[in-house]
């Protein structure tokens, strides 16, 4: 069973997707936050956990759900309590996620709000070799 499905692009022009990692009940909707040239990691957020995937390695971490909603403070403090949780996507589940990066077509999107996003480093992203390569 795939972790990560049901990639689209949201209204930020970022990449969005369902994952489901292991201790999860459901698949729950994480967003890609904006990735600027040069990037390695992407930050992924959810209604309830935040967290960073390295996107050349596949390894991150997560914290665990908070009821209330994730953000960048619980990120700090789940570290410094020592409750982050560990992520590994498989290289295939990795090149999923950077395909449905890439897919935003990594530009810097003028919002109507007049919002400016920095997704330029989506474009630039290579796909992992495959372990059974």
């Amino acid at each position: 069973m795939p972790l990560l499905t049901n990639f689209h692009v949201n209204c930020l022009g970022t990449c969005e997707f369902d994952m489901q990692l292991p201790g999860m009940r459901k698949p729950q909707s994480f967003t890609c936050l904006p990735v600027a040239a040069g990037e390695t990691t992407v930050v992924i957020q959810s209604n309830t956990r935040i967290g960073k995937l390295d996107l050349q390695t596949g390894r991150g971490f997560m914290t665990p759900p908070h009821s209330n909603g994730a953000y960048f403070a619980h990120l700090v403090t789940d570290q410094l309590a020592g409750k982050l949780v560990p992520v590994v996507l498989p290289t295939e589940e990795l090149n999923a996620l950077k395909a449905g990066m890439a897919s935003t077509k990594g530009n810097t999107n003028a919002l109507s709000s007049g919002l400016i996003v920095d997704n330029v480093g989506a474009h630039n992203l290579t796909m992992s070799p495959s372990a059974n390569a």
